[in-house]
């Protein structure tokens, strides 16, 4: 299963069951490429934050971001199931990017 069922084409009943697992629910939405794209995406974003992992805002983000990656094993919530977690949480990771886009600033 290379490319998945496709965009929101799953279906586990009348009771809105969902996968509990964001890896599960990116594999069965769009295959081994959606899984793979994300993980890049989330090392991209960790390459980023070590740069400057000695700052304390973006060791917390860092930090808050690797609990979060468990917390998705568990749950969706980056993506689909709620979108006012999902927002705080992308919010969390965002300032400590935010605040690596600053220091970098500073350092030239």
């Amino acid at each position: 299963m290379i490319t998945g069922q496709g965009i929101n084409t799953l279906s586990f009943g009348e009771g809105g069951l969902s996968t509990h697992n964001l890896f599960m629910f990116l594999y069965l939405e769009g295959g081994i490429l959606f899984v793979v794209l994300f993980l890049i995406f989330m090392y991209l974003l960790w390459k980023k934050y070590f740069e400057f992992i000695s700052d304390k805002i973006v060791c917390m983000s860092a930090a808050f971001m690797l609990g979060t990656f468990v917390l998705v094993s568990f749950e969706l919530l980056l993506l689909i199931n709620n979108i006012v977690v999902s927002m705080w949480l992308w919010f969390v990771i965002a300032f400590g990017l935010i605040r690596v886009n600053y220091l970098k600033q500073q350092r030239t």
